[in-house]
């Protein structure tokens, strides 16, 4: 496990959340790791929060850009990644110890270009985090075809995924959109040869009042 991982974390406005997304990412087992954290113009502590943690470990690196939105954060950390995988977390999430190793050995044992883990939903009440585990799911390997199907009926997230860095050479996040994801993720699919989903827990998916996904519909969503 010698291949470098450039984790990727656009950061706003999430100076409660931040330091749990952080930590997770420097306590991993696959420790040949480039955490490339982007400060999106955010107005709290999270700026100082992210150079506090630079001091600690040398694998992190902080951009401070201003403010224009989650994509163009995640296309500044792609412009600076180093490392021959990609990784995208929200800074609201954190993942667990292993993550990264169960991604990386799931995609160097079945060939894949894309590893996808499972995810644990955590309901966020106040600060009281009540976690909702996933059933058990049976290790496939899907073609594009098939994973771009199912993410047309069902959607897709592009955190929780390890991908090839060949995946992200040409492909940037749109600057138009806020819930970005299912756009890049059809594409980043399509690049692929084959995408492997594991039966192993490896994300914490942080579900609170006011974030994007739980907020109101709004036709530029």
């Amino acid at each position: 496990m010698n291949e470098k991982i450039s984790v990727i974390i656009p950061i706003y406005k999430v100076q409660e959340y931040l330091p749990k997304c952080i930590e997770s990412v420097l306590q991993q087992t696959y420790h040949n790791l480039e955490i490339i954290l982007v400060d999106d113009g955010s107005p709290d502590k999270c700026g100082k929060i992210c150079e506090a943690y630079a001091k600690k470990d040398n694998r992190i690196r902080v951009i401070h850009k201003k403010n224009e939105g989650v994509s163009s954060a995640r296309n500044t950390g792609l412009e600076y990644a180093s490392g021959e995988y990609i990784s995208f977390i929200d800074s609201d999430d954190w993942i667990t110890k292993n993550a990264y190793q169960v991604l990386y050995q799931g995609m160097k044992r079945y060939d894949a270009d894309c590893a996808v883990g499972k995810c644990i939903h955590v309901i966020d009440k106040k600060g009281v985090l009540r976690p909702q585990k996933s059933p058990a799911q049976a290790v496939r390997c899907e073609t594009p075809e098939e994973t771009i199907k199912n993410t047309l009926l069902t959607g897709s997230a592009i955190w929780n995924r390890l991908y090839k860095r060949k995946i992200f050479e040409k492909l940037r996040f749109p600057a138009d959109r806020i819930n970005d994801d299912e756009f890049i993720a059809l594409r980043a699919y399509a690049k692929c040869n084959k995408i492997v989903f594991l039966n192993q827990d490896t994300y914490y998916y942080r579900i609170r009042k006011n974030s994007i996904t739980t907020s109101h519909f709004s036709l530029r969503n």
